[in-house]
């Protein structure tokens, strides 16, 4: 089942970025943007935090994309749409910004502020500096990310005062064929670039992740 979530939803096990949330920041009312089918929450350490969180009816998810029943009661919905009907004690966006138009985070931002009580917490994560041709996976294909070179001096542009934590993690780095391609032809090209050491001969490559933790103070 668990497998059946993964490749519908297109994403792979990336829990870790959940681990990074402070555990008493979960006590509150969460609003989770770009929360995918929940799989990432219930993989991460603090997996019985967000089921106690959706017991007492405190946990709210909205996500985009949504090929199979969530595991949390998460709502399909656009970001930029959304209209929350209360305020919330932590806010997250994990690895969400980076999907987002950068003149969409002019109008984003000041929502998410408005949208947390006072000392209220607003963590995200998203890729540290890449580039777009980190993304070339393979001829055809683009990372469907539309914002790169995320550093510290951007998020602090929209979050002054934020504290800022550097991670990592592993992340697929090829497809494995190309539309209309034998699986022979694309494993011959897979073997030539790993015996001349193509950037693309790897299959995971790890990657640099921006973890940001911002606290709306009491006026």
């Amino acid at each position: 089942m668990e497998n059946a979530y993964l490749v519908a939803a297109g994403i792979g096990r990336d829990s870790k970025r959940y681990d990074c949330i402070p555990d008493e920041c979960l006590s509150g009312y969460i609003l989770d943007l770009g929360a995918s089918l929940g799989i990432n929450q219930l993989g991460s350490k603090h997996k019985e935090k967000f089921l106690l969180a959706v017991r007492e009816d405190r946990y709210t998810g909205i996500e985009a994309f949504m090929p199979l029943e969530p595991l949390l009661p998460i709502t399909e919905g656009n970001i930029m749409e959304y209209q929350p009907d209360r305020k919330f004690d932590l806010i997250l966006l994990m690895d969400v910004i980076e999907h987002i138009q950068f003149r969409d985070w002019f109008i984003l931002f000041p929502r998410l502020k408005e949208w947390l009580q006072p000392n209220g917490i607003l963590i995200l994560t998203t890729p540290y500096k890449e580039s777009i041709t980190g993304y070339l996976h393979h001829q055809g294909y683009y990372s469907c990310h539309v914002v790169f070179n995320i550093s510290r001096d951007i998020i602090s542009r929209f979050l002054p005062g934020a504290r800022f934590e550097n991670s990592q993690y592993m992340q697929k780095r090829i497809i494995w064929r190309d539309k209309d391609e034998s699986h022979l032809w694309a494993l011959m090209r897979f073997i030539k670039r790993r015996l001349t050491g193509h950037r693309h001969g790897r299959i995971l490559k790890r990657r640099k992740r921006l973890n940001v933790f911002w606290k709306k103070e009491t006026p």
